[in-house]
């Protein structure tokens, strides 16, 4: 199922090979509004004090639960 609404916790359905398929995010902030829905993300239980925030496709994450 693909994520809805910000606050929830996602993962990418078919990560790269060099990526960790466990990897966790966090929705930031989810745009329906556009031709390819899309989702600003960032890692999920990281110790840096400002983790990236990315901006990827709504298709390619799966929900796994909410915060």
């Amino acid at each position: 199922m693909e994520p809805t609404k910000k606050g929830q916790i996602v993962k990418f359905k078919n990560p790269l090979p060099d990526e960790d398929p466990n990897q966790l995010y966090v929705v930031t902030q989810i745009s329906f509004d556009v031709e390819k829905p899309r989702a600003d993300i960032k890692p999920y239980n990281t110790d840096l004090n400002f983790p990236p925030i990315n901006t990827v496709f709504v298709k390619d994450l799966e929900y796994v639960k909410e915060e």
